[in-house]
């Protein structure tokens, strides 16, 4: 009860406690929007007439192709998934469609179309209602395709289902037909062109074998490379030779001035045969002398024989040395003549194989050109035959799996599933329309809600009477008439905390709204029943003057003299106040109205009020006021009033009207400001404010058990 503001809460981003108790609030409007959608689909299904659905199932089987494998002659590999849509296509084109409209001659079907006098359906009308009928689909993961065919006729769907297969069958029979006809007529002028250039190409080669004398030029070539192939064998080996002996030649003639036996460090020198021999005989001379040795003195006569023997057989092993060296000079001259014949002979078949590969380049060209024309012609009289032969052999590319069936149920209207859609719609709907009228409703309808708009404390929330108590004639008066009904214990309650702010004395308490018909005078009403069933003896003030209910409320005279005497100083407070018509309750009703109440109601006049000696007779003074934004008397009496009741008309008043209000209280210098929710729905998420009707009721019995003072 304070106007400071609450404690702030994070609220959550979606409140889905506040969704629920707004969609309950609305659940009148959610069946009315079901049962009208669900009106709406039983008239659909009743005037909507039966379908019949037959479906044809066909296999796409793998084969090889048979006709020839040339550009513009070609025919799909089934294996490949695109020929598996490529089918299904097939069986959807306008050209296919057509055919089976005209076969079944569905123009003058009433059972398809509806019949016009004088008129008939064009082609593409034709196609346009038969593809609105017809679904073709790829059963996945496999080579199946299912042909699914409506009617009103059940025999008529059948009839289209067998059809579309039976004329893909014949539709495809007769492309194949005219493609392979088209093939056999291509390679017919092909074979005729390819016999006229092969012959012109073998005699071309013909002439140009006889001009350039090539009949046998392979053979030449061949002997030529052999020969190039072993003049270079033999030319390497010379050369070998020649350089060897160059060099051997060239030591000769540095070594030759000294020592002969130095001249064994060649090799054409050493490797002769007398050099060998001689060497022999010196070695063997060599090994004699030095068993002589071991055996004779030196100047035995054996060992000088033998030395005589030795030095004669070095001597001739020198002379041997000597001669062979002389052989190196003519051998080396030898070698280079032969080298340079060799070079000649290679350099002549060199020529001669340049010049037949220049006869040759043109020849076999000339001999490519004709085997490969009559490569082509060969194939070409080949594939002809196959195709004549594979023409009237190629089969259709589908099987008939499952064949169409005549329909013993309809497939539409689906009475389960329209139900179901209905329902689920209107309930939607309805509920789509429930939070758009909750999203731009801007009433306070919770407490929650109230006290986060106001920054103020609700101190009571009291529930709609309609909803949960019906009193008649005294349902302006829970408190007194059914004082455990959650009405009368949400005033007991407000009571409770009005007397938390006792003064101490006289306590002054303001009961207004912002707005007329937020029920200000029900709760002045019933709170100062309350405060009198507590004790305190209260004095009840309509202070309406424009439209005054107090009186009309307690059942009393609305014409007898009250207030408005007060004011203009013609009556006493004492003859003014009458009996409320319950214990230590008295009212001063508004009395006879005035005609410029504005001008009489005024500050002054409400201290006089207050200040009367009748007035300190009493604890506890009510004033129900006017709207604060009808006229300006609420703001007169706030700065007199210890508390300020704002009552809020829950799920009514807008909240800037109630945040207006509260504005103008606190300008007007309000102390303390309590917010009264009122009429509160029964179902509403703040239900658990007051006490519900099981819990705060009592039987008969009870209440004539207790005791006056246990009733309040």
């Amino acid at each position: 009860m304070s106007r400071s503001l609450t404690p702030a809460r994070e609220e959550p981003l979606i409140d889905f406690r506040h969704i629920y108790f707004s969609l309950r609030e609305k659940t009148w409007l959610i069946a009315a929007c079901t049962i009208a959608v669900c009106l709406i689909g039983a008239i659909y299904l009743w005037l909507a007439p039966p379908i019949y659905a037959s479906r044809a199932t066909i296999m796409v089987e793998q084969q090889e192709s048979k006709v020839v494998n040339i550009q513009d002659v070609s025919q799909d590999d089934l294996k490949a998934l695109e020929v598996m849509k490529t089918v299904e296509q097939s069986l959807t084109t306008d050209a296919l469609t057509l055919r089976v409209a005209k076969i079944n001659q569905l123009a003058a079907d009433p059972n398809f179309l509806p019949q016009r006098a004088g008129e008939t359906y064009s082609d593409d009308q034709l196609i346009r209602a038969l593809n609105d009928r017809t679904n073709v689909r790829v059963r996945r993961g496999t080579r199946l395709i299912d042909i699914t065919v409506e009617s009103r006729a059940p025999a008529l769907a059948k009839e289209l289902a067998q059809s579309f297969i039976e004329e893909f069958t014949r539709q495809g029979y007769e492309q194949r037909i005219n493609v392979a006809r088209e093939a056999n007529g291509f390679l017919v002028q092909e074979a005729e062109r390819l016999k006229v250039k092969l012959e012109t190409s073998e005699r071309e080669l013909q002439t140009y074998r006889e001009a350039n004398n090539a009949v046998s030029l392979e053979d030449k070539q061949n002997i030529v490379v052999e020969t190039l192939k072993d003049l270079n064998l033999k030319l390497n080996d010379a050369r070998t030779q020649r350089m060897k002996l160059e060099s051997d030649f060239a030591q000769y003639k540095d070594l030759a001035r000294g020592d002969p036996r130095a001249l064994l460090v060649l090799s054409s020198i050493a490797d002769s045969p007398t050099v060998l021999e001689a060497k022999k005989r010196v070695a063997e001379d060599e090994a004699q002398i030095a068993m002589l040795r071991l055996r004779y003195r030196a100047e035995h006569p054996k060992f000088l024989e033998a030395q005589s023997e030795l030095a004669q057989v070095t001597a001739d092993l020198n002379k041997t040395i000597l001669k062979a060296g002389e052989t190196i000079g003519s051998a080396y001259e030898v070698a280079t003549v032969n080298e340079h014949k060799l070079e000649d002979a290679l350099r002549a078949q060199e020529k001669l194989s340049l010049a037949l590969n220049k006869i040759a380049i043109p020849y076999s060209g000339l001999e490519r050109e004709v085997e490969s024309d009559r490569a082509l012609y060969q194939s070409i009289l080949t594939r002809l035959k196959e195709t004549d032969v594979t023409k009237a052999l190629e089969k259709s590319p589908i099987r008939v799996v499952e064949p169409a069936r005549v329909p013993s149920r309809p497939v539409r209207p689906n009475k389960l599933l329209v139900t179901l859609l209905c329902s689920l719609g209107g309930l939607l709907a309805g509920t789509s329309l429930s939070l758009f009228l909750q999203a731009i409703d801007s009433s306070l309808k919770t407490v929650d809600e109230t006290e986060r708009a106001l920054g103020l404390t609700v101190v009571a929330a009291v529930p709609l009477l309609s909803d949960l108590n019906s009193l008649g004639a005294h349902r302006e008066l829970p408190v007194l008439h059914d004082p455990d009904s959650p009405a009368a214990e949400a005033f007991r309650s407000l009571r409770t905390v009005l007397s938390l702010k006792e003064p101490g004395g006289l306590q002054v308490i303001l009961c207004t709204s912002a707005a007329p018909g937020e029920g200000k005078t029900f709760c002045s009403l019933n709170c100062a029943l309350a405060l009198a069933q507590q004790g305190h003896r209260t004095l009840l003030v309509d202070a309406d003057l424009r439209r005054p209910a107090i009186a009309k409320a307690l059942g009393l005279n609305p014409h007898q003299a009250g207030l408005t005497e007060f004011l203009s100083r013609r009556r006493t407070l004492a003859g003014l106040i009458q009996s409320g018509g319950a214990d230590n309750l008295d009212v001063l009703t508004a009395g006879p109205a005035m005609r410029n109440p504005a001008e009489q109601f005024n500050a002054a006049t409400i201290a006089r009020l207050l200040q009367d000696p009748q007035v300190a007779n009493y604890d506890r003074v009510v004033f129900d006021s006017a709207p604060l934004h009808a006229v300006s008397d609420g703001l007169i009496l706030v700065r007199h009033a210890d508390v300020v009741c704002l009552v809020v008309r829950a799920a009514v008043t807008p909240v800037r009207v109630v945040q207006r209000a509260a504005a103008l209280l606190t300008g007007a210098g309000a102390e303390e400001i309590a917010v009264v929710l009122n009429a509160l729905p029964a179902h509403s998420r703040d239900s658990y404010y007051y006490y519900s009707a099981d819990y705060a009721r009592r039987t008969e019995e009870e209440r004539e058990t207790l005791a006056p003072a246990q009733r309040v």
